[in-house]
């Protein structure tokens, strides 16, 4: 005991003296100069790619519109972006600054940088996107650099950009994305068929049986979705996910297939049947009146009269139709459901009908509204009209207003 004492009194001196040296080398600068020369630090790395960073950006904190490809060039304080929905270069200033933290600030108006934040009469918070960004770190090799949108909240990588040309690398992800789109999808883990997939609005969901039923006990079922943006090669995930002990950052496109590096996930096209749109159905929509987001149900069957077409819905917009269901028709090939317009379906205060009206004042117009099908999975986002829900006059044809103008509609079966 004599003996470790005296040795401690012997290398405390030392550990102290050693502790204040390592201190004094660790704050020789004050905060403000050591955020001086980080920020100096992640300016010079933004300006010295010579082609630019590749951003997978998400706008909205759930990543509920999937994500989107820009290319940023910076040099001597200024940015030049290209966004795939635009394909235009917009440049525009930049500054690293600090804000409770270092950031990365597009701090003057840039039409691609802002294009997901830019509010309107519709959306008077756009689509939640951000132009501001919390500097999280970068790679070891400084390869890629970590950001934080500081209204998402959500967590992006910029890599820095190997192509020479942005346009040429949209173009190469839009081939990706046509070869890869269908109404319908058949997923294989391990060779096994999965319950369901599903490649819509760039979210990638599946469920799989983890567990299979007994006589007693019903199957257990894992369910997945992640966000996902196209790569000039196939897809990459938002966030890794983790299936059955393997981590899976994204997949690649070959041979009319996406498949996973360890080739366990394999999906291709599958063919879309009319059963597969049976159902009730849950929808969300913009108001064009109120700009806010509705909600509310439906439900498509099989069609009782194949002369007016092959489906019919039987509830619209939350109410029974009563006086007729509305019908439609479903093309199998064109992953579609017309429904011609208007027609009348509900006798309340007024005769609601079923219309098409445009997107800018809601006037309505003659022709079918068209959905895009998908399993269990209906969707409007045609720029130039929306859906009416208004009162019709079936004597004289006379639209006489609308009640509700429904634009961005999707509409997801109930349990799927």
């Amino acid at each position: 005991m004599k003996r470790s004492l005296y040795i401690f009194l012997l290398v405390f001196p030392l550990l102290v003296t050693s502790c204040l040296i390592e201190e004094k080398e660790i704050f020789d600068k004050t905060p403000a100069e050591r955020m001086d020369a980080f920020l100096t630090e992640y300016k010079t790395l933004l300006e010295s790619s010579e082609t630019g960073w590749l951003m997978e950006y998400y706008p909205e904190k759930n990543q509920s519109y999937g994500g989107y490809n820009y290319i940023l060039k910076f040099k001597e304080g200024n940015v030049t972006a290209w966004l795939e929905l635009t394909e235009k270069e917009e440049t525009s200033t930049y500054k690293v600054t600090h804000d409770d933290g270092p950031v990365l600030s597009f701090d003057t108006y840039n039409a691609n940088l802002h294009y997901f934040a830019e509010p309107s009469a519709a959306q008077y918070q756009g689509l939640q996107g951000d132009y501001e960004y919390n500097i999280l770190g970068k790679s070891e090799d400084g390869s890629e650099i970590y950001v934080k949108g500081r209204k998402s909240g959500n967590t992006l990588t910029m890599r820095k950009f190997t192509g020479e040309d942005p346009v040429a690398y949209f173009a190469a992800c839009n081939e990706v994305y046509e070869a890869v789109a269908a109404a319908k999808y058949d997923m294989t883990l391990d060779n096994v068929p999965t319950l369901s997939c599903s490649l819509s609005n760039m979210t990638f969901t599946f469920t799989v049986e983890t567990k299979p039923a007994t006589e007693l006990v019903p199957a257990e079922v894992a369910a997945y979705s992640v966000a996902y943006c196209y790569t000039d090669t196939g897809i990459r995930f938002y966030e890794p996910i983790e299936v059955n002990g393997v981590t899976y950052e994204g997949l690649t496109y070959q041979d009319g297939a996406l498949v996973s590096e360890d080739g366990k996930i394999v999906i291709v096209k599958g063919k879309l049947v009319i059963e597969d749109l049976v159902g009730a159905y849950s929808f969300t929509a913009i108001s064009l009146a109120s700009g806010s987001k509705v909600s509310g149900s439906m439900v498509l069957e099989l069609s009782d009269n194949p002369e007016k077409g092959n489906m019919m819905f039987t509830t619209m917009f939350d109410t029974p139709c009563t006086v007729s269901s509305i019908y439609a028709n479903f093309d199998a090939t064109a992953g579609t459901l017309t429904v011609e317009t208007p027609q009348p379906y509900y006798l309340g205060s007024y005769l609601y009908a079923f219309a098409k009206g445009t997107s800018s004042t809601g006037a309505r117009v003659d022709g079918p509204v068209v959905f895009t099908a998908n399993v269990g999975e209906l969707s409007f986002n045609d720029s130039n009209y929306c859906i009416l829900d208004g009162a019709f006059d079936p004597q004289s044809g006379a639209y006489l207003g609308a009640f509700e103008f429904y634009y961005g509609f999707t509409a997801k079966r109930v349990g799927q």
